[in-house]
């Protein structure tokens, strides 16, 4: 292999090993429905430990990218435990508030604590405050929460069970959202990166 051949080699490799690492693996989940996507965070770094202060959020975007903000959102949170048993946490609803993070604004938010370590669910439920706005939906996400410092008092109990609006069924599909883009970016950047080195090793040999 020529030189220019082996520096464009070098290129391509180092070009796609920084799109691959521009996303962090596994930092978000995103849901998406008929019209509506929603990415989720949750602090610190998706690893929430027992009796400390957890933050969540998610960002909503229609299809196309455009945001909905929260005050165009009756959204609410219930979190329960993956497993129900007598000791466990009752369900709770933490109540959401407007929250700024990583360029997004005015999104749907909550700060908890979970009371006990292990699996819990997030249901996110959410219905436009103007009719056809958007249309409702509900997504799922999971979390696993480590073992804290001291135990925390368990949160107020949901008092009776919720009425699921009528929603599409979420998917994990590719689709052509903004934050599903990056994803595959950095999938495909990865690719570049092993493909550019796979050039170089080549070249040496």
């Amino acid at each position: 292999m020529n030189r220019a051949a082996r520096w464009m080699s070098v290129g391509l490799g180092a070009i796609g090993l920084g799109f691959g690492l521009a996303w962090p693996s596994g930092a978000h989940q995103v849901k998406t429905g008929a019209d509506v996507a929603a990415l989720f965070h949750l602090e610190p770094d998706h690893n929430p430990r027992s009796g400390e202060p957890a933050t969540i959020w998610f960002s909503l975007t229609r299809k196309g990218g455009a945001t909905i903000p929260l005050d165009r959102c009756n959204c609410q949170l219930t979190i329960s435990p993956r497993l129900q048993s007598p000791t466990a946490p009752q369900p709770w609803q933490p109540p959401l508030t407007p929250k700024a993070a990583e360029g997004f604004q005015n999104m749907p938010g909550a700060t908890t604590v979970f009371p006990a370590a292990g699996a819990y669910d997030l249901v996110l439920k959410g219905q436009p405050k103007q009719p056809g706005d958007f249309q409702p939906f509900e997504f799922r996400y999971e979390t696993t929460v480590l073992a804290g410092a001291a135990p925390a008092a368990s949160p107020a109990p949901v008092a009776a069970a919720i009425a699921s609006p009528v929603a599409a069924a979420e998917t994990t599909t590719e689709t052509p959202w903004h934050s599903g883009e990056l994803v595959w970016l950095g999938v495909g950047g990865v690719g570049l990166g092993f493909l550019g080195l796979w050039a170089v090793t080549r070249s040496r040999r």
